[in-house]
């Protein structure tokens, strides 16, 4: 984990100077738009290394987009209707069309590789970037990666880059409609890089992200009324289940518990259509034997937006750290503020998805320090 967010580190201060517009007045600006070209590009950089992530392909690939939208189409069909329609949708032939230009993206750096392990064989030292393409391709089946590499790559890139941007964006978006916590926010951030430096300067990623405490309970608060998905964590039945009542669940179904629900229950968060950033916080600090709990990403009944149990998301604790890295950076640097007349944006649920609105702006400017 450590290697790969310091490969996300790097990769930051490239994407952030490239992609963050410099504005000293306040401008209307597509937050989420800039937000999720970083995630591609970071995120990138950690599943296919440097030059792939800086490719015009891989930044335009568009796959969550029609991969969800495909997924929607399909499920509002019946089964017998599947056949037909896969191959007459756009989103299909988009989709098809994003692995193939996947597998010719990320050809040469599996060569790369390839050679490199030539010449560890060799004898020879090997200067190579690690990349999560290089541990697939080190202990994957070797059929599997002959007919499913490219999907494989895909199949990471997706929740990583899309879910984390779509999370940072909602964080802004909660800040901006409670600006009063801007300033503690900022506060911390900047006490961290007075005690441990630049993040990764003096600490881990990791650990340095680990001491933003207020930032850490501020985004579990958001991610409590916004997570992305409204049925988790999710199960599939391996035998034929009838209960008493007569409800049977057929062998193979899939089953999934309303999460969104849990989640404003007022046993579980007291006042819970109250938007307050210290919930997580107070929790941790109400007791020694509480104080490494209640953390963001950290699977429990309070919240399953990560999933649950042994089936939780794998990946949820380098997506913690990546949240804390872009925000850390952003709200230091730039002040932002609903565009005139506006307010939080509303959510669209589309099946189990839940997604802010793609056309809802944001005003910001580079923050005047006194």
């Amino acid at each position: 984990m450590g290697k790969y967010l310091e490969a996300i580190r790097k990769e930051l201060d490239y994407a952030y100077e490239v992609e963050m517009p410099k504005i000293d007045e306040w401008t209307k600006i597509d937050i989420q738009h800039i937000i999720g070209k970083i995630l591609v590009r970071i995120i990138g950089k950690m599943i296919v290394g440097n030059p792939v992530c800086r490719s015009d392909e891989w930044l335009d690939l568009g796959f969550t987009e029609d991969f969800v939208s495909a997924s929607i189409l399909m499920r509002l069909l019946p089964t017998w209707m599947h056949p037909i329609f896969t191959n007459i949708i756009p989103q299909r032939w988009r989709l098809r069309k994003g692995i193939k230009t996947v597998r010719k993206i990320i050809s040469p750096a599996v060569t790369r590789h390839q050679e490199a392990n030539k010449k560890r064989a060799q004898g020879m030292e090997v200067d190579e970037e690690d990349s999560m393409l290089n541990w697939i391709l080190d202990n994957a089946d070797e059929e599997a990666i002959s007919t499913n590499l490219a999907q494989m790559v895909l199949v990471m890139f997706v929740p990583a880059a899309h879910t984390t941007a779509m999370a940072i964006s909602n964080v802004l978006f909660d800040l901006c409609a409670h600006p009063e916590w801007a300033k503690g926010l900022q506060d911390e951030i900047t006490n961290a890089n007075k005690e441990f430096g630049l993040i990764g300067e003096k600490l881990p990623v990791k650990d340095w992200t680990s001491q933003l405490e207020l930032l850490d309970s501020f985004f579990n608060e958001s991610q409590r009324l916004s997570q992305p998905i409204s049925i988790t964590p999710n199960r599939y039945a391996y035998e034929n289940v009838t209960f008493k009542d007569g409800l049977t669940i057929p062998k193979g179904a899939l089953i999934g518990f309303v999460a969104i629900h849990n989640q404003i229950d007022p046993e579980i968060a007291p006042n819970p259509e109250v938007f307050d950033p210290m919930r997580s916080y107070r929790r941790r600090h109400s007791s020694p034997d509480e104080k490494d709990k209640h953390l963001a990403g950290q699977p429990s009944k309070e919240n399953f937006a990560f999933g649950y149990g042994s089936q939780a998301c794998p990946g949820r604790n380098y997506a913690i750290a990546v949240i804390k890295m872009v925000l850390s950076r952003m709200l230091l640097d730039y002040e932002f503020k609903f565009v005139e007349g506006h307010t939080k944006p509303t959510k669209y649920h589309l099946m189990e998805f839940i997604i802010p609105d793609p056309t809802a702006k944001l005003m910001m400017r580079r923050r005047k320090v006194a």
